[in-house]
């Protein structure tokens, strides 16, 4: 058996590098069109059309290389031992005695820096683009809810009911019961320009309405009016409104454990942020499992037919991991 070669395992790194960015970059392309062609939709005919487009698919394209990356490396892995089976260079590789181990070190080597590269900075590019991209969305009037907490637990919180678009304000949220507390209302016009302003001293989520308690009217030039306590429609639920307040999408990924620790005092729900921290700091390892989970497969592609089944079993090597990884995170 051959020793360890310095020129083979770079031969082969360079040879799987050049595959994966190609292939990461047919997927990442097809899945922009996909987005440009939904956001056209959605977006129509408004005055930001054109501008917020291109801008929101920028945007997006770190998270799309983010979900994409997994896939490009299995279908990398796929193509590359393809291509070298097909040009006889496995068989000449195993003829002077070298291992399937000794001619996986270089691509395995390139996916796991890969997955530092991922951890260093595409995540935290990653998490700072999305942020950006539901807060644009949210200002071009496509997300039914859009808000933060402040540093001081204030919430502020966009909301599309059937009454229109309302800006809401409160001075804390108890998650426990999804109840705001002291809090401000602006209905707002189709410009966005606030009409009506209402205070509460309570506003609770229920099924399919807010309740409000002590709800006061200030009209444009008019006294304030009190309501009573009075039944709002609405289409959030407690999960929805947790999420548009602390998506783990929106974090980077070293400011997670931090999150976990004050939202889990303050009742959250933490399971999607500890999720989310953990499959981040696990993509180095997810990235050289794809790329093993492919190898002996590609490495029979001859006997198996050639590469329709390549891509077949390619796309159902994807789809697999793809529920799997859906299934883990819906389960949190």
């Amino acid at each position: 058996m051959s020793g360890f070669s310095v020129t083979l395992t770079t031969y082969l790194a360079r040879r799987f590098a050049v595959v994966m960015v190609g292939v990461l970059a047919i997927l990442v392309v097809l899945l922009m069109l996909g987005d440009s062609l939904e956001l056209a939709r959605q977006l129509g005919d408004t005055p930001l059309a054109e501008t917020s487009l291109s801008q929101l698919l920028w945007l997006r394209l770190p998270s799309l290389i983010e979900k994409t990356l997994p896939f490009a490396i299995l279908l990398a892995t796929l193509l590359t031992f393809h291509q070298l089976t097909h040009q006889h260079e496995l068989m000449a590789l195993r003829c002077t005695g070298q291992s399937i181990w000794q001619f996986m070190l270089g691509p395995t080597s390139v996916a796991f820096a890969l997955g530092v590269l991922y951890i260093s900075v595409l995540a935290p590019i990653a998490a700072v683009t999305h942020n950006r991209y539901q807060t644009l969305m949210s200002q071009i009037d496509i997300a039914a809810a859009a808000g933060a907490i402040t540093a001081s637990g204030a919430i502020w919180l966009k909301e599309r009911s059937p009454h229109g678009e309302t800006l809401i304000f409160a001075s804390r949220l108890t998650p426990q019961d999804a109840t705001l507390h002291d809090v401000t209302l602006f209905e707002l016009s189709p410009d966005g320009l606030p009409t009506t302003r209402y205070t509460a001293t309570r506003m609770t989520l229920h099924p399919g309405h807010w309740q409000l308690t002590t709800l006061i009217n200030y009209p444009r030039g008019g006294a304030p009016l009190s309501l009573g306590n009075l039944a709002r429609p609405t289409t959030l639920t407690p999960l929805s409104l947790q999420q548009s307040l602390s998506a783990p999408e929106n974090v980077v990924w070293w400011s997670l454990p931090t999150l976990i620790q004050e939202l889990g005092a303050a009742g959250f729900n933490v399971n999607p942020h500890q999720l989310r921290f953990q499959q981040t700091l696990a993509t180095p390892f997810l990235l050289v499992a794809m790329l093993l989970l492919a190898l002996p497969f590609a490495l029979r592609l001859q006997r198996l037919g050639g590469v329709g089944v390549l891509l077949l079993g390619g796309l159902a090597l994807g789809f697999i991991f793809y529920l799997f990884n859906s299934v883990i995170g819906a389960l949190g």
